[in-house]
Order: C-alpha cells, then sequence, then structure tokens
C-alpha cells in the first residue's frame, strides 16, 4: 500500500510553526482508489523538536542532481583584525587567500517540492521587507 503527502507552505510564507493553521493542516477527505491500492491525502503535523538546534549561514551553495537538490549552509567567518593601521597586518590580510566555510547544515529536496519552496521564500522575503520598511517609515 502505497502513500502520499502533500505539502504547502503556511499561508503567512512561515515555515516554523508560527501560522495560525496552513493549508497542509486543513483537515482532507480526499482518497483515490485504483487496482491496487487506495491513497488518502492527509495533513502533515509538523512538530519542532527541541533538539533541533539552530545554525548560523552566511554561505549557501546548491547542487542539482537528477533527482534532488542538495542544498549546502556554510558558516564563513571572516580573520578578526584588530589593529588595521599596522602595516603587518595589511600585508598578511594581502596575502590571504581563501576563508574557512563549514559547513552547518545540508539539506536534501526533491525537485516537486521547489517551486513551493521558491514560493514561500519569495512569500516571506516580501512579507520581511515590507514589515523592515514600516519601522523605518515609524522611526522618520
Amino acid at each position: 500500500m502505497g502513500k502520499s503527502k502533500k505539502t504547502t507552505p503556511a499561508k503567512n510564507g512561515s515555515s516554523r510553526g508560527r501560522s495560525k493553521k496552513s493549508v497542509a493542516e486543513e483537515p482532507k477527505s480526499i482518497s483515490h482508489q485504483n487496482d491496487e491500492a487506495t491513497y488518502k491525502i492527509v495533513p502533515i503535523k509538523r512538530i519542532l523538536s527541541p533538539d533541533v538546534r539552530a545554525v548560523y549561514s552566511n554561505h549557501v551553495l546548491i547542487r542539482c542532481e537528477t533527482d534532488t537538490f542538495h542544498f549546502f549552509f556554510f558558516d564563513a567567518q571572516a580573520p578578526l583584525v584588530v589593529d588595521v593601521d599596522s602595516e603587518e597586518i595589511k600585508e598578511e590580510a594581502r596575502n590571504v587567500e581563501h576563508i574557512d566555510g563549514h559547513c552547518v547544515a545540508r539539506i536534501v529536496i526533491q525537485p516537486k517540492n521547489i517551486p513551493s519552496l521558491i514560493s514561500a521564500l519569495e512569500k516571506t522575503y516580501e512579507s520581511y521587507r515590507k514589515e523592515k520598511q514600516r519601522h523605518l517609515d515609524e522611526k522618520e
């Protein structure tokens, strides 16, 4: 017997459980019968475990393979410079060939989920921009 899951980002663009109710959480009673099995689309109850830790990333690499997208999230820290007027420090900075970026998370996503991910990112970013602009307008 097979099963099917349908996910849709929250209406407010959030996937962190802050929304009142996401489309995927709406009750569904859709079923489909064929010769082999019965399929039913059911909501996904998102559970954010306290064991899942938040990590910081300032660099992302995306690799597309035949059946999957791989998202690699890195934390790349620039070296700390204390005395910017020092000639020795300036010379060391000129000789830097790379900065280490440590992979802090890797997420693998099916291609069929990419359009809803892009849509959720666009909606969330637009909400962020509007809220940030609203705060800037209030300060003036």
